[in-house]
């Protein structure tokens, strides 16, 4: 698997804050730079939220979306 299909996988573990610190730290990285996966964050967030209403997205993750994306 490439670093970069690795990455993409880890959306899904980002939106739902299953990230290690290191990897967290990696795919905010990329976040800043990729299109596709700054358009799939919100949604996955939003499934996330209803999937597991106890757990929503904390607020340093929406504000690091948000800031990932306003940089672009």
């Amino acid at each position: 698997m490439s670093d970069l299909a690795r990455i993409h996988d880890q959306l899904t573990l980002y939106t739902t804050g299953n990230l290690t610190r290191s990897e967290l730290i990696a795919f905010d990285d990329h976040l800043r730079r990729c299109r596709n996966c700054q358009a799939r964050a919100p949604h996955l967030f939003e499934m996330a939220a209803a999937l597991i209403p106890d757990s929503p997205a904390p607020e340093e993750t929406w504000s690091r979306i948000v800031s990932a994306i306003e940089q672009r």
